[in-house]
C-alpha cells in the first residue's frame, strides 16, 4: 500500500467523493438505497457516506473500488476514461501490479521533470553518465550528441509506459476522443469513415515537428509546450484527477485537473496554447491557430482550472 504523496491532498479528497457519488448514483439518474448500493459492492455498510465526507482513498484503492463499479455497470467508459484508468482496471491485474503501474507514472514524472528543469537551465536533460553527475551544457556539444541525449530521455519515459507530448496535440485529440477508445485506437479508426479515400488530418497531430526546424530542441518556447501523458493516455497528475470531457455536462465548481499538469499558460482565466514569439514567418500560423482556439473555447468547457499552482515539470500553468 503507497503512502499519500505530496501534493494529493485536494486532488484524493475531490476525486475520492466524485468516486462514491457516482457508485451511489451509478448510469441511471435516480440514487438507489445507500446500503442497497454497498451490499451489491460489497462495501462495508457505510462506505458511501464516509467517503461523501471527503476520505481520501490510498491510489491504488481508488483503482480498485472504480474497477469494481465499472465491471458492475455502476461507472461507465466516460468516468474511466476520464480519470485516465483504462490499463488499471484490468480485471487480470492484482493489487500488487496497479501498485507497480502507479509507481511507473511517478518515476516517468520525476525523469520528465528533471529533464525539462536541465534543459531550461542549458544543460543536456540526461548525465553523460549512467552513474549520474553534472549533464554537460547544450551549447557546449555537438547537435548530434544533444539529439542522442533528448531521444533518450524521451526513451526512458517511454520504457515506463508514458510519453512526451506537446500540449495542443493531446488536447486535439481530447476534445475529439471517444470515451471508449484509447487515443490509439482514436488513430486507427481516425477517418475510415472518409468517402473517395481522402482520409482527413487528424486534430491532434502536433507542430512540434515544426517547431523543431525553427528552435533548438531545449528553447523554453518549446519546452513550456511538453507534457508528461500516462499510459491510459492522461496527462499525469500525483493523483487521480478528473479530465473532463468538454461536451459532457458542466462539472461542479472546483471540481478540476490535477495538479501535476505542465504545459499551458492561462491568460485572463483563459486557456492559451498559443506559442510566445515574434517574427513574420509565424503570422499566418498564429492566425490560424487563434482562430481555432476562439472556436474551441465557445464550443467547449476547457479542462483546465488549476491555473496557480505551476510547482514543477519546468513549464507555466
Amino acid at each position: 500500500m503507497s503512502g499519500q504523496r505530496k501534493g494529493s491532498n485536494v486532488d484524493r479528497k475531490l476525486s475520492t467523493t466524485y468516486l462514491a457519488d457516482c457508485l451511489w448514483k451509478g448510469k441511471g439518474s435516480n440514487r438507489e438505497n445507500q446500503n442497497v448500493v454497498e451490499e451489491s459492492l460489497d462495501l462495508y455498510q457505510g462506505w458511501i457516506a464516509d467517503h461523501l465526507c471527503k476520505r481520501g482513498l490510498e491510489e491504488e484503492d481508488f483503482v480498485l473500488k472504480g474497477r469494481l463499479g465499472y465491471v458492475e455497470g455502476r461507472l461507465d467508459d466516460q468516468f474511466v476514461f476520464e480519470f485516465g484508468l483504462w490499463r488499471l482496471i484490468d480485471t487480470e491485474l492484482a493489487q500488487s501490479e496497479i501498485e507497480a503501474l502507479l509507481t511507473k507514472r511517478h518515476e516517468a514524472h520525476k525523469i520528465f521533470r528533471k529533464g525539462i528543469e536541465r534543459m531550461l537551465r542549458g544543460r543536456l536533460p540526461l548525465p553523460a553518465s549512467p552513474k549520474g553527475g553534472t549533464p554537460k551544457r547544450w551549447d557546449k556539444v555537438q547537435i548530434e550528441e544533444a539529439h542522442a541525449s533528448y531521444q533518450t530521455w524521451v526513451q526512458q519515459i517511454e520504457a515506463l509506459g508514458c510519453r512526451v507530448m506537446d500540449a495542443e496535440e493531446w488536447l486535439g485529440w481530447f476534445y475529439v476522443a471517444n470515451p471508449a477508445r484509447t487515443m490509439e485506437e482514436t488513430m486507427w479508426y481516425w477517418g475510415s469513415d472518409s468517402v473517395d479515400g481522402e482520409v482527413p488530418c487528424p486534430p491532434w497531430l502536433s507542430d512540434r515537428q515544426y517547431w523543431e526546424t525553427f528552435m533548438q530542441l531545449n528553447s523554453p518556447e518549446l519546452l513550456d509546450r511538453l507534457i508528461l501523458v500516462t499510459e491510459s493516455d492522461m496527462p499525469y497528475s500525483v493523483y487521480h484527477g478528473r479530465f473532463e470531457i468538454p461536451s459532457s455536462n458542466p462539472r461542479p465548481r472546483g471540481y478540476v485537473m490535477a495538479d501535476e499538469v505542465t504545459g499551458f499558460d492561462v491568460i485572463d482565466g483563459r486557456l492559451d496554447l498559443d506559442p510566445q514569439f515574434k517574427g513574420d514567418d509565424f503570422g499566418a500560423w498564429l492566425s490560424e491557430r487563434q482562430a481555432c482556439r476562439a472556436q474551441a473555447e465557445q464550443e467547449a468547457n476547457v479542462p483546465i482550472d488549476k491555473v496557480s499552482r505551476r510547482k514543477s515539470g519546468g513549464v507555466r500553468l
